[in-house]
């Protein structure tokens, strides 16, 4: 049996070029296979296989029933772990996070005025918004909230009248 040449999936390299990032994948066949699916997280395994010329290098296995996906969020919540993580310059960085069966990422537009929260069930993002998460109680606010106490009763003279006329 021949052995294939380990390909480039991703890569990323710092503004000044000097240092980076890139995940190999087994051959070119399992590169094309990724780049054509969009809609579903990879399923499969990573391995660090540590740094060289300044560049981050790790090894995703695509495999099936291993129940752990591979996204380039920000910031697993819950439910994820982050893999690996480099400054490039510019405000820009990138994160590898590797998922579980259920997972909540986070990530942040330019210089963290925006944020998006998502949840990930085995590798598909589910269309529920910041609102709802925090609804079920799968996400913290960033703000809390404050406590809400029934009206008062009417008191005084205004109460007395509206006895007299029965519209207590």
């Amino acid at each position: 049996m021949s052995e294939t040449l380990p390909v480039i999936w991703k890569e990323w390299t710092s503004t000044n070029g000097r240092w980076g990032l890139d995940i190999l994948v087994p051959n070119e066949e399992i590169r094309n296979s990724l780049e054509a699916n969009k809609t579903v997280l990879p399923e499969g395994r990573i391995e660090d296989l540590g740094r060289i010329s300044n560049r981050k290098v790790l090894r995703f296995t695509p495999e099936l029933g291993v129940n752990t996906w591979l996204t380039f969020e920000d910031e697993a919540i819950n439910g994820g772990i982050r893999v690996a993580h480099e400054s490039l310059q510019s405000n820009q960085e990138v994160t590898v996070l590797l998922l579980g069966p259920i997972a909540i990422t986070q990530s942040w537009g330019y210089k963290g005025r925006s944020t998006c929260i998502t949840l990930w069930k085995k590798g598909v993002a589910e269309k529920l918004s910041e609102a709802q998460l925090l609804g079920l109680g799968l996400i913290e606010p960033s703000e809390a909230g404050t406590d809400v106490h029934s009206p008062p009763e009417i008191e005084g003279p205004m109460a007395e009248q509206l006895r007299k006329l029965g519209l207590d």
